[in-house]
């Protein structure tokens, strides 16, 4: 019998414990969603910019060769890959951002293989066209992911 009350009072400690593990975990500040970063969405959103200004060049133009690249464009590839590096070290910096992280990745290694078609075989109006489909599915995605996390509530409002 007194076993019994033993263990039913260990229950209840174990019980009250846990109770109190729960609720003090939700009056935590443990974030699950990272905070929404108005300067990484404005930075998203001009990259964009520059980007689509780009393509819509070399589509106007009816194509880049190999010697354009050389002649007019690196300038264009090294802003972009100082603008990617920024968004991924703003990214970095916020915990539990990995679907951000993850999309600004992809957007780097898009940029990149458009620049080594660049180099290598020019651009045409086709590629140009494919690449801003491609483009601007990574930037509204990594725009998405930004609105939702505005939607949820916290907001980091500092710039670099």
């Amino acid at each position: 019998m007194k076993m019994q009350k033993y263990l039913w009072g260990q229950k209840a400690k174990s019980l009250l414990l846990l109770s109190g593990l729960i609720l003090s975990a939700g009056c935590s500040s443990i974030q699950f969603v990272p905070p929404y970063d108005d300067q990484l969405d404005k930075d998203v959103t001009a990259l964009q910019t520059a980007t689509e200004t780009f393509l819509v060049k070399i589509e106007r133009e009816g194509s880049s060769s190999p010697d354009d690249y050389k002649k007019n464009y690196t300038d264009f590839y090294d802003k972009e890959k100082v603008a990617i590096s920024g968004l991924e070290v703003r990214a970095g910096a916020v915990a539990v951002n990995d679907q951000t992280e993850g999309q600004i990745k992809i957007l780097n290694d898009l940029i990149g293989k458009m620049e080594t078609r660049h180099k290598d075989s020019g651009l045409s109006v086709i590629d140009a066209t494919q690449y801003e489909q491609d483009l601007n599915r990574v930037f509204r995605a990594i725009l998405t992911l930004e609105i939702a996390k505005k939607s949820v509530g916290t907001t980091t409002n500092s710039s670099h």
